[in-house]
């Protein structure tokens, strides 16, 4: 090999190597927006710009990660609703003569309140079973 080549060679390697190492700094950075976001956190575009802005000081960093990964279903449980005015379910479950696509309809809406935390889950096994066994 020639001086030269070996010289570009090398210079190559150094800038493959840097950009690694820049990409790897900013994942790492990054991690208490990435979870938020792959948690589906109420709070993930917040996360992700106080991360930008001040996740650069080690201890807004440990308490943005911390706010990412911290449950959220006592918060998501309360009866209170962040969303405004949320149609409620009802206070008991309603018998029903639902076609397969209402039934399963029906089903899925129950599934997206309990997530949303509009449902307690005893409520939502209620719901559910009088889905189920209308016979009840």
């Amino acid at each position: 090999m020639m001086p030269d080549d070996l010289a570009g060679m090398m210079a190559a390697l150094f800038i493959i190597f840097a950009v690694a190492v820049v990409l790897l700094s900013l994942l790492i950075y990054l991690i208490p927006a990435i979870v938020a976001f792959y948690r589906d956190h109420d709070a993930k575009w917040v996360v992700l710009i106080l991360n930008v802005a001040a996740g650069w000081t080690f201890i807004a960093w440990i308490a943005l990660f911390v706010w990412a990964i911290w449950p959220e279903d006592a918060v998501r449980h309360s009866r209170r609703s962040p969303w405004g005015n949320v149609p409620t379910p009802p206070p008991y479950p309603a018998p029903h003569g639902l076609s397969p696509e209402a039934h399963l309809a029906a089903m899925n809406r129950l599934q997206d309140l309990f997530e949303r935390g509009l449902l307690t889950r005893d409520e939502f096994r209620a719901h559910m079973k009088a889905l189920l066994d209308p016979a009840i």
